[in-house]
């Protein structure tokens, strides 16, 4: 039977670890897990159920959590104040899905607001699933199965615009445009227009797709988003707590909470902190704040020769001019999201006019980005196809060298194929006495000639992506309180 073909795989996985259907288990320990599960929802611990993987099932199915087994260590995409950010495969699909763990018990309203906000946002995958701790001081652990989505943040893109070496460095001022534009209008999407506010908008909570058919920026982590009824005209969410990111919050706030008055998150207060984020995307800065939380913003510079790159963009006077109104301290002065995106959109149209070879680079970059993408997936799709052959030409070798007196029964045993050991490409391709060069997979009449220099090619798609790191996140802003500094 044909393997699918993987459609994407996250460039954190190793691929070593996979089997041949694609998925971290075979599916005969996958059949015989539902057997033994049944209709059990919960997470599983590996030394139980004697798998490789700690095992998650609710209402949408069954999941691996994905470790590397040759690592003691847990595998974490991130770690922050409130637990720990990881990965998991549907065992039905395939599919890879961002698993958020919760794991102190003083922040579980936290993880339990962001439950609630990511099932209305319709951005998670079945209902949370809470489980008591048999350590005492961390109570109730929650986890929660998220869509992963592919791409950088904004944060780490914008830490790679320091240095030369890097592309982003050289990336023209319409494209940092362009995503700007995109980011802003997922917020109105997939936030606003849900009757939510996301209350934590910064760099990091931006994730860009530079991979795809089209640039494409969403809007990620739900953990302080809080909804408001459809007919609240104001858009406003009053709270007592004080929750964001030093220095995307807005001075009324700051000022509430200083006078220990009832806090009112609203739409503008969201558009303060889009001003300060857009104003470092487009000016090439990053934002502060002094300990009177006063804002200000410094170059981007490279810190290894203090170089610096200005953006033409810091010459265009309606741009100053809208972010300087979305930053007013009088809040009702500031706009509405929708018109800053139409402001922007102008903004965009008279640039590219002015610049037209920009958009041009912009489609080599995106070509030459879709180009590295394809060629690694087609090297994943390679080495599975080489394992399934492998598991396959075994399988008929055992078959040839059955004795005629052998009974049906016997026979029945030896067709079974052997458990996989986790074998690398390079181990499957010895065994086999072919190199990877000499291969070609079929796959729906479809010919991928597999890349000669396939270590190279991973190495450059993998950097495409990145997953932000908590520790720069401390390292880069203030935190006001527990609940302020957020992943």
């Amino acid at each position: 039977m044909m393997r699918k073909k993987l459609a994407f795989f996250p460039p954190e996985i190793n691929i070593n670890l996979l089997q041949e259907n694609g998925k971290l288990l075979d599916e005969a320990t996958i059949s015989q897990l539902k057997i033994k599960l049944e209709t059990a929802h919960g997470r599983f611990s590996k030394k139980i159920l004697k798998t490789p993987y700690g095992i998650i099932q609710n209402e949408t199915g069954l999941y691996a959590i994905y470790r590397d087994v040759n690592d003691n260590n847990q595998f974490e995409l991130g770690h922050g104040k409130f637990g720990a950010v990881k990965l998991a495969q549907s065992l039905d699909t395939g599919e890879w899905y961002i698993l958020k763990t919760q794991q102190n018990a003083c922040d579980f309203w936290v993880f339990y607001n962001e439950c609630q906000s990511t099932e209305a946002l319709k951005k998670s995958y079945g209902q949370a699933l809470f489980r008591v701790s048999k350590d005492t001081k961390k109570g109730i652990k929650g986890n929660l199965l998220l869509k992963y989505e592919p791409g950088i943040s904004l944060f780490q893109l914008m830490k790679n615009r320091r240095f030369a070496s890097s592309p982003e460095h050289n990336w023209p001022d319409l494209l940092w445009l362009e995503i700007a534009i995109d980011a802003l209008k997922s917020l109105q999407k997939n936030v606003h227009d849900l009757y939510h506010l996301h209350r934590d908008i910064k760099l990091e909570n931006f994730i860009v797709d530079i991979i795809g058919n089209n640039l494409k920026a969403k809007v990620v982590d739900f953990g302080f988003a809080q909804p408001y009824k459809p007919k609240n005209l104001s858009k406003s969410v009053k709270s007592s707590v004080i929750c964001g990111t030093y220095p995307y919050i807005a001075p009324e706030i700051l000022h509430a909470h200083k006078e220990k008055k009832t806090i009112i998150f609203n739409e503008s207060t969201e558009i303060y902190a889009c001003g300060v984020m857009l104003y470092e995307i487009f000016f090439n800065k990053i934002s502060d704040a002094d300990k009177h939380y006063k804002l200000f913003f410094k170059a981007n510079i490279n810190p290894e020769d203090n170089t610096y790159k200005k953006s033409k963009l810091r010459k265009n006077q309606d741009l100053h001019q809208l972010l300087g109104e979305m930053r007013y301290l009088d809040s009702q002065k500031r706009p509405r999201l929708t018109s800053v995106i139409t402001q922007l959109e102008e903004i965009r149209k008279n640039h590219e006019k002015a610049y037209p070879d920009e958009q041009v680079e912009i489609n080599k970059i995106l070509a030459l980005n879709k180009k590295i993408e394809k060629e690694r997936l087609d090297n994943i799709n390679l080495a599975l196809f080489l394992l399934q052959s492998s598991k396959n030409l075994n399988t008929s070798i055992k078959l040839d060298s059955i004795p005629e007196q052998e009974t049906p029964e016997e026979i029945k045993m030896v067709e079974q194929p052997t458990k996989s050991s986790h074998n690398s490409t390079e181990m499957i391709a010895n065994k086999i006495c072919i190199s990877l060069e000499q291969v070609n997979y079929y796959n729906h009449d479809e010919k991928i000639e597999p890349s000669k220099d396939a270590t190279k090619i991973s190495t450059q798609a993998s950097s495409l992506y990145d997953i932000y790191d908590t520790d720069d996140h401390v390292k880069q802003h203030h935190s006001v309180s527990q609940y302020i500094s957020r992943t």
